[in-house]
């Protein structure tokens, strides 16, 4: 019996969950379909503004006008309007009639009971919530946009954008009616009257430089109106135009040499005032004049003494190791080598970082590669203390020779010249120069890195990282050939 009786009870659930769903739709139904008949629903049209014609339904409201910054707090205020005037009276009348049949259904299920009060009360307390949050939205909406509200309730928002102040119209002035007046026999035209006579200002213009960009401004004064600029005689530097409207010469310059030309400026007054100026430019080659006299020609080589105390005592190891230079006469370009670069002080030391040491000058890290083809153990690393020591001196005469045996193999070749440029500038001095490229060098070949005076393509500056090498190799070459020991 018991068992029946919740089964009838179920069912009559199932009946009524269908009708309330039924129930639901049905009203949706009649609550959103009337908005597009004018039914008031509230805070329905959401956005009235922006639409691309006004609808005629909505009788109180142009739905055509463009949206305004008001319409903001409008919006704002038609959203809560919505949810508490659209959507919370039907939720809550569903919920309040599903927590009764909830409850009149439950009968000896107290399951069904206690949900029915829960659902009613829930109900109860969020009706309470949602109209204390419409309150409090409410009011902020209407303090915050105060200035756009018009409608006289408090519970109410009428958007109106502030209209713009229309400034009162200007009378049409009267014509007063004055005698004619007899024009003069001489027929002539008054002129326009002008900020005194049109001059050029601009009383000369700097050089410029073959292959850089050149800009400069000819100004005017007096006259009246805008200014026009043309050159009547003379001619501008080829690479070079001025503006017709501004007067600037601009350009970049081809040709060195001296231009004088006469500028002519002319206003829009009436009669036209016009101004000429003789002015000139002076075009400067790009190249500069680099390096001293003696490094125009650097196959000719530059007297030193080539003498010294000390060296005569290494001559058996120099001949000893000559034929490794791989330099024609190699005794005599180690001896060189040694009096450039020690006057035969084993115990030189250079300035630089790291020091090139001993007889020779080398880098201990030079010596290191080359140590191997002189005798000395690979277990001994060579140091700069190593290279001046006397011991040494036979091993550091013999890679010096070993290293330039190496740079004939670049493209230093086994010239003297070459060599000693190799030895003091790296095998890198020896490549050939793109800053005088298509250049030929003293001794017929192309012009390498060391013997370029310049440092640019342009060759507008001038190349003193290699000044040190082309001051040594011409001296070295002297010494090669004037030997003191």
């Amino acid at each position: 019996m018991q068992s029946a009786k919740r089964k009838t009870t179920t069912q009559k659930l199932k009946y009524f969950k269908f009708l309330v769903v039924l129930f639901s739709f049905s009203f949706l139904a009649l609550n959103l379909a009337p908005a597009a008949q004018a039914v008031d629903i509230p805070g329905w049209p959401l956005v009235p503004c922006g639409l691309n014609q006004d609808r005629a339904e909505t009788l109180d409201i142009d739905e055509s006008q463009p949206c305004g910054r008001c319409d903001l707090f409008q919006l704002l205020k038609n959203i809560i309007d919505f949810v508490m005037g659209g959507l919370m009276p039907p939720l809550a009348v569903l919920l309040f009639v599903w927590a009764g049949f909830l409850i009149l259904l439950s009968g000896a299920n107290p399951g069904l009971y206690a949900q029915g009060q829960t659902i009613f009360k829930n109900t109860f307390y969020g009706i309470i919530v949602l109209l204390s949050a419409w309150m409090i939205t409410n009011t902020l909406i209407l303090s915050v946009g105060s200035n756009y509200n018009t409608a006289g309730n408090w519970w109410q928002f009428t958007c109106t954008e502030p209209a713009p102040v229309t400034p009162p119209p200007i009378p049409t002035p009267i014509p007063t009616p004055t005698a004619s007046v007899t024009p003069t026999p001489t027929g002539s035209v008054t002129p326009t009257p002008s900020q005194g006579p049109l001059i050029i200002t601009t009383s000369s213009l700097p050089g410029g430089t073959v292959n850089q960009s050149y800009s400069q401004q000819v100004d005017a004064s007096g006259g009246t109106g805008t200014y026009s600029w043309s050159v009547s005689s003379g001619t501008l530097p080829a690479g070079l135009s001025i503006n017709f409207a501004n007067g600037r010469i601009s350009g970049t310059p081809t040709t060195a040499g001296t231009s004088t030309f006469t500028v002519r400026v002319t206003d829009n007054s009436t009669p036209q005032q016009s101004a000429t100026k003789q002015l000139s430019i002076v075009v400067s080659s790009s190249t500069l004049t680099c390096g001293q006299p003696w490094e125009q020609n650097l196959c000719q080589p530059r007297q030193m003494t080539c003498s010294a105390s000390a060296c005569s005592q290494y001559t058996s190891a120099i001949n000893q190791y000559a034929e490794r230079t791989g330099v024609a006469n190699g005794a005599n370009f180690l001896k060189a080598i040694m009096i450039k670069e020690s006057a035969c002080n084993v115990g030189a030391q250079s300035g630089s970082v790291p020091p090139s040491c001993g007889l020779m000058q080398l880098k201990a890290s030079t010596a290191n590669i080359y140590k191997s083809r002189c005798g000395v153990p690979s277990n001994v690393d060579i140091t700069c203390d190593w290279l001046k020591q006397s011991a040494n001196t036979n091993a550091s005469i013999c890679i010096a020779a070993e290293y330039m045996g190496a740079l004939t193999q670049t493209s230093c070749g086994s010239t003297p010249r070459g060599v000693s440029a190799g030895y003091n500038g790296g095998s890198g001095a020896c490549q050939q120069s793109s800053d005088c490229s298509g250049q030929t060098n003293c001794a017929g070949g192309p012009v390498q890195r060391w013997e370029c005076l310049y440092d640019n393509p342009q060759q507008n500056v001038c190349n003193t990282g290699y000044a040190e090498t082309r001051d040594y190799a011409t001296k070295v070459l002297y010494c090669y050939n004037n030997l003191g020991f």
